[in-house]
């Protein structure tokens, strides 16, 4: 079975998680959850909460999970290494942009960051280096040039030394679960992610192909509040391969709470006003103290009523979210 589960919140996701974890140990079966780092810790929680305690369920990320001959490389030794491609280029004065010994420093990461993302969404240099065709000759176009050279000497270092890095595991890891056939007899969940790369969607189609079931659970709702990117690609790679199911547990809110979340990007009015005493109104002089007012509110609910930062939505119109703890 393939299934696509939407729930309002994140604590709800890993609910649905655990119920269905839950279900598949009741009939001997094994289940592998795949998770960001950030989330593993909530997950297992989740996972001990709903189970009772399994040796039947694991979580993981994609780069635990992957086994590699190759030397691992740390994000800090990546950039490092793109900052000495960076100098070797720059002496040759082959750089059109990044001349400067102060532009490497300042640069490197950001680089490495912008080459990790090139990979993951399968972009190489010579794709890079065909585009330069089409730019136009402006700044754009020149630091394309850089990028393509220094992504082709970064490469060319990862292969010299046998080095895989960060933005590299995860094009290995779907030939290695075919290959090993890995998710054989495991139910594998997708559990908590807001968009997949092209890498990504690789390791699911991989999972399609070689698990027993494979189901996404996703943050997701109205279009005007979520992005839904997760799930519409989770949807889409799993139609590829068939059949697949899609559950929407919809909104966990219900009285003042609802009618508030349903005005919040459309405030207009229908029907008469309800009358209620579980809304209040706080007035701030900016966004700063807002936020602080919400989080010092936070806080004084939990050490009152034992609550948990989960047992919190926090709706905001703002470009930005703020968290405090």
């Amino acid at each position: 079975m393939n299934a696509i589960v939407k729930a309002y919140t994140l604590s709800e996701c890993m609910d649905a998680m655990a119920t269905y974890a839950n279900t598949y140990e009741a009939s001997g079966g094994k289940n592998l959850i795949f998770c960001e780092d950030r989330l593993t810790l909530i997950a297992e929680r989740a996972l001990i909460k709903g189970t009772g305690g399994t040796f039947l369920s694991a979580v993981s990320t994609f780069a635990r999970f992957l086994k590699t001959d190759g030397h691992a490389l740390s994000k800090q030794g990546s950039v490092m290494a793109v900052g000495e491609v960076m100098t070797r280029l720059q002496r040759a004065e082959k750089l059109k942009c990044f001349k400067t010994v102060a532009g490497i420093g300042n640069n490197a990461r950001s680089i490495y960051e912008t080459l990790a993302q090139f990979s993951a969404s399968e972009i190489t240099p010579d794709v890079l280096k065909e585009s330069l065709a089409q730019l136009p000759e402006d700044m754009l176009k020149k630091k394309v040039q850089d990028l393509a050279l220094i992504f082709e000497g970064y490469n060319e270092f990862l292969r010299s030394g046998g080095f895989v890095d960060e933005s590299h595991y995860l094009s290995l890891l779907p030939k290695r679960i075919r290959e090993e056939n890995s998710l054989k007899g495991y139910n594998v969940f997708f559990v908590g992610y807001a968009s997949f790369t092209a890498q990504a969607k690789e390791v699911i189609r991989a999972a399609l192909d070689t698990a027993e079931n494979v189901i996404g659970i996703f943050c997701a709702g109205e279009e005007e509040i979520y992005a839904n990117r997760a799930a519409a690609a989770f949807e889409r790679v799993c139609k590829e391969r068939g059949k697949v199911r899609v559950l929407d547990f919809g909104t966990p809110l219900e009285g003042e709470a609802e009618i508030l979340r349903k005005g919040l990007f459309n405030p207009v009015r229908k029907g008469a006003p309800t009358p209620t005493e579980k809304v209040s109104i706080f007035e701030a002089g900016d966004k700063a103290t807002e936020c602080e007012y919400v989080a010092t509110k936070i806080r004084r609910e939990m050490a009152e009523k034992d609550l948990h930062f989960r047992d919190f939505a926090v709706l905001a119109r703002y470009g930005k979210l703020c968290l405090a703890s």
